[in-house]
């Protein structure tokens, strides 16, 4: 074959490639877009009540040539929503063809959705009160009074028919738990509708007084011992045994044990007791962490002190 001919097969397979692909690139082809849609030009002291449910995207189904669809990916095409002549109330806004602007010879198959519906209000700002979200302290701590806000109330805006049932706003929760004494940190606010914004800072600073619960414990049948009496005399006891009853924080409490407790009778606050004779006497104890533990009660309160007739001394003779 001579090189004329195949130069000319050449050229003729280069010219059927690009006439394939001149007749495959602008053949007509559909596709789905999604365009944006700008609310605008909204009075000031109105606001779009549900916005926050509205499309923000149309989606376009556009049929037209490879290279023309290609175009309307690459523009900045978007759907405008004019609000300036819009007062309080709701109405729909349709959505038609003409309301985009596309390249000529490019199709609208479909449009989805075919209308918004919008809902303006009167815009409200008031304030209200924070209510911390606080947890539980752990077993044997409580909290001391309220929790203090700073500040403790604040400014919300939104539309006037949420704005107007709303009374509170509350904190991100708040642990606890973990907590044993008096703590402070900054906690931020939960929206109580999406259709609300904070207006100043969206954060307060929370203080909790934790302390620890104060419980009651009653130890039953302890001896009784008698105290400061001479050793030449013998003395004896009507009871010799006690029940004690304390309050206090629960973990000095819970580590105070009867071995820690003396329960005794003082012969010294008797006074003279002559032999054979008995005098009452109250009482007394001796425990740790007493500034802390409060002695609740014993009983009985009082006991009779007996001198015995005989002492040590006149026994041995």
């Amino acid at each position: 074959m001579s090189s004329v001919n195949v130069g000319r097969l050449a050229l003729s397979f280069l010219l059927a490639g690009a006439l394939w692909f001149v007749a495959n690139y602008e053949s007509d082809l559909e596709k789905e877009v999604e365009i944006p849609i700008n609310y605008l030009n909204l009075p000031e002291n109105l606001i779009i009540s549900n916005k926050p449910y509205l499309p923000v995207y149309v989606k376009l189904r556009i049929k037209g040539t490879r290279s023309q669809v290609s175009s309307v990916l690459k523009t900045n095409a978007a759907i405008n929503v004019d609000l300036r002549d819009e007062n309080t109330g709701t109405f729909s806004h349709k959505i038609s063809p003409e309301s985009v602007s596309l390249p000529r010879n490019v199709q609208i198959v479909r449009i989805s959705p075919r209308e918004v519906n919008l809902d303006i209000d009167t815009i409200l700002e008031k304030f209200v009160r924070v209510n911390p979200d606080l947890g539980q302290p752990a077993q044997g701590y409580k909290m001391d009074g309220p929790a203090k806000v700073i500040p403790s109330a604040v400014r919300i805006r939104g539309p006037q028919k949420v704005i107007r049932d709303i009374s509170e706003v509350v904190t991100v929760p708040i642990e606890v738990e973990k907590e044993k004494s008096t703590f402070s940190l900054d906690v931020g606010l939960v929206l109580p509708d999406s259709r609300v914004e904070f207006t100043e800072s969206e954060t307060v600073k929370v203080t909790v007084n934790i302390i620890e619960t104060n419980v009651e414990k009653t130890f039953r049948s302890l001896e009784v011992k008698i105290v400061n009496a001479p050793k030449k005399d013998t003395y004896s006891l009507k009871n010799n045994t006690a029940d004690i009853k304390f309050y206090g924080p629960r973990s000095l409490i819970n580590s105070l044990y009867s071995e820690d407790i003396t329960i005794y009778a003082d012969v010294r606050a008797a006074g003279e007791i002559e032999k054979g004779g008995r005098k009452t006497v109250p009482l007394e104890s001796k425990y740790p962490h007493a500034e802390k533990i409060r002695l609740m009660g014993i009983s009985p309160e009082k006991t009779v002190i007996t001198r015995q007739k005989t002492t040590e001394g006149e026994k041995g003779k």
